[in-house]
């Protein structure tokens, strides 16, 4: 079985299954594959975010640039076409306090929620979060 069942969203039966399951154990497997270190630079750039992995990479991929060509390889063989979801790299990420008040400025600048959350190291799921909370 391939990684792609795991980031899939229905199982091989037809049922529903919690994406961040399938997506924290496409995290583990790519971790066994690429290192865990590996996977730590694709977490303090992209945290929180969902990123596609190419068919091709090209000589100015941005996977290339954050982990290597080695490293983009190994991925792009076993997730080519997919959109992944990146976890938050704790250690780099701000405290929640200090994001609420971030994301207000940031999104008053017209920046995209996905902007917001690589430059604050939050999640997607947060932003969107704190602006609900703000239109109340």
């Amino acid at each position: 079985m391939g990684l792609k069942a795991f980031v899939s969203p229905a199982s091989q039966n037809g049922t529903p299954h919690d994406p961040e399951t399938h997506e924290n154990c496409a995290w583990l497997l790519l971790a066994q594959k690429v290192g865990a270190e590996t996977l730590q630079q694709l977490a303090a750039k992209f945290g929180g975010t969902r990123v596609y992995v190419p068919h091709a990479l090209g000589s100015q991929s941005y996977l290339c640039a954050v982990i290597g060509l080695e490293a983009a390889q190994q991925i792009v063989a076993i997730l080519a076409g997919e959109r992944i979801y990146i976890p938050i790299d704790w250690q780099l990420s701000l405290r929640k306090r200090d994001w609420r008040e971030q994301v207000i400025v940031l999104r008053a600048k017209k920046l995209s929620v996905s902007c917001i959350a690589r430059t604050l190291g939050c999640s997607e799921r947060h932003v969107y979060k704190v602006l609900a909370r703000r239109k109340r």
